[in-house]
């Protein structure tokens, strides 16, 4: 597949680090990395970004994702990965259903576990040098307008931006005029 985006002159593409694609434990090392980086650069293709896998893992508003400061060391091993490849910016995801919500815990714990952990994401990604984009998904809670924009809000972090996927828009209901 690179080989060809080259050929038809393709200038970049996003990193799915998840199977079948990238997966971190796949490429657990940096010259595993570094020959990625290779193939990329003779097709002539630069990474837009990394979407990390955070799906097979506890969301991070999650009792799972608290203990041992779980979800934020899962960051730090993508943001490795992304450091690695030459990624620009990182994608987190709230993971859990937005009408179910997180397994015995209220929305509003959910949320401002979120809000705590992306604040302390973003920071270390802007340590490094690499954008933290929050790509809202429409099977994914806090998806509702108003909530995107809270999040943003309270997130508050120069570092910390919301991406928005176009083929989510009928999904998501949003009312774009």
């Amino acid at each position: 597949m690179v080989k060809r985006l080259g050929e038809l002159e393709f200038d970049g593409v996003e990193i799915g680090a998840f199977k079948p694609h990238i997966d971190i434990n796949d490429y657990p090392m940096r010259s595993d990395r570094d020959k990625i980086k290779a193939l990329l650069a003779k097709n002539n293709l630069e990474i837009s970004g990394l979407a990390a896998d955070f799906w097979s893992h506890p969301g991070p508003g999650t009792d799972a994702a608290q203990e041992d400061d779980a979800y934020f060391k899962l960051f730090k091993r993508n943001l490795q990965l992304a450091l690695d490849l030459g990624s620009p910016a990182i994608r987190v995801d709230t993971v859990d259903d937005p009408e179910k919500g997180v397994e015995g815990v209220d929305r509003q714990t959910a949320w401002d576990r979120i809000v705590s952990v992306w604040q302390r994401c973003a920071q270390v990604s802007e340590d490094h040098g690499v954008l933290l984009v929050w790509e809202f998904e429409p099977g994914f809670m806090f998806n509702k307008p108003s909530e995107i924009v809270a999040m943003a809000n309270e997130v508050n972090h120069p570092n910390f931006k919301v991406l928005f996927d176009t083929c989510h828009y009928r999904l998501v209901p949003l009312q774009i005029r």
